[in-house]
């Protein structure tokens, strides 16, 4: 079961970075390039297939002029969105 959540969480992670990728308009290989990663190890993140580092969502953070708990807290309430929700739903 928590495989099963800690899935789900990197899904919510995933996406809330390609969020603020997004909306400061970078590609993946530009966001890739600032945090030290290749375009598809960005990919994979935003799709919830890694995890990312610590050190590198903490410079996603600090290019959204983040705090990295505030990142996460928008990550739980998202999670908590879909789960109230479904993916079905919120659309």
């Amino acid at each position: 079961m928590i495989e099963i959540e800690d899935a789900k969480f990197m899904e919510t992670v995933g996406r809330t970075v390609r969020d603020f990728r997004q909306a400061k308009n970078l590609t993946q290989e530009q966001l890739g390039d600032i945090v030290g990663l290749s375009q598809s190890a960005v990919a994979k993140i935003e799709r919830g297939k890694v995890s990312i580092s610590v050190a590198r969502l903490r410079v996603v953070a600090l290019l959204c002029r983040m705090k990295v708990s505030d990142l996460l807290r928008k990550a739980e309430a998202e999670e908590v969105f879909w789960e109230d929700k479904g993916p079905s739903e919120a659309d």
